[in-house]
């Protein structure tokens, strides 16, 4: 490589500016909901609302890490027409995502009456149902990043994902606008959920057909299944253990053993490739 002053400014600012009207769009969207309920409900509202917000955004931003740790090499893929490899990709991100993604659902859901005391303490206990409509919110997120980011955008197809994420931003505002002040801070969970189905029912239009994206979902059933069995442990401990700090760390501990332990059982590639390479590394100490 060498030092070059032709910089093609009129080749590379479309796709830049392309790319940072739809995360001007994004940052809308995220932060609408919050601002509607400041100007029309009030500060304390807003303190419930982003309490539990802050929960969902903290989960989110871990397990959708993965993506942007393979997006370069997806991009690459999509570039080269690599069917094959963009496959293999995507089905890397979506098995990563479901195992570390859906333990964290069904956990936020089930204790998130202890999480938010535990944050904030009882004053701010109005927004655990909050939290559990951002639960089932938080595993729509995880899917329409899938389709939006994993797919679309590493395709290429920036403008499209700006489109989309324009149109849920109007969304958003208009139904926050519309139901806040009739429902509260719950529509705005609601809403939020609402604008994710409507992410990924749009993507579904624009996915490749070669890729059969949704044959690829199998790989979840196992993680559902591991999930199913880890909510008898925290339940039990929901039921004996009065303590809210005490029972959210064991939730965490004990169920994410159980969790673990249960696709071990099921035999699930990843789980299972770490066990035996980690038996490995002990042995050769």
């Amino acid at each position: 490589t060498r030092l070059t002053y032709k910089m093609e400014i009129k080749k590379h600012l479309p796709p830049i500016l392309g790319l940072f009207a739809m995360l001007v769009a994004q940052q809308i969207f995220t932060m609408c909901d919050t601002t509607i309920i400041g100007l029309i409900l009030g500060d304390y509202e807003v303190g419930l609302y982003t309490t539990a917000l802050k929960v969902y955004q903290i989960v989110n931003q871990v397990v959708v890490s993965i993506t942007w740790v393979v997006m370069p090499r997806l991009c690459v893929a999509y570039a080269n027409n690599n069917i094959l490899e963009i496959k293999r990709l995507l089905n890397y991100v979506l098995k990563f995502t479901s195992i570390l993604g859906i333990p964290c659902v069904v956990g936020m859901f089930m204790i998130s009456q202890e999480i938010i005391i535990v944050i904030g303490g009882e004053a701010y206990l109005g927004s655990a149902k909050v939290l559990r409509v951002l639960s089932v919110s938080l595993a729509m997120t995880f899917i329409s990043n899938f389709f939006l980011n994993t797919n679309l955008l590493a395709a290429g197809k920036d403008k499209l994902c700006t489109i989309i994420c324009i149109i849920t931003s109007i969304f958003n505002i208009i139904t926050n606008l519309l139901f806040i002040p009739m429902f509260g801070i719950i529509a705005a969970a609601v809403t939020k959920l609402g604008s994710q189905i409507l992410i990924v029912c749009i993507c579904i239009l624009y996915l490749d057909k070669r890729i059969k994206i949704f044959r690829m979902f199998i790989v979840a059933i196992k993680p559902i299944a591991a999930a199913f069995g880890m909510t008898f442990v925290v339940s039990a401990i929901i039921k004996f253990i009065p303590n809210n700090y005490a029972c959210v760390a064991m939730s965490i501990a004990f169920g994410g053993v159980a969790y673990f332990l249960m696709l071990i059982l099921l035999k699930e590639q990843v789980v299972t490739g770490y066990v035996d390479r980690l038996k490995v590394k002990m042995k050769e100490k």
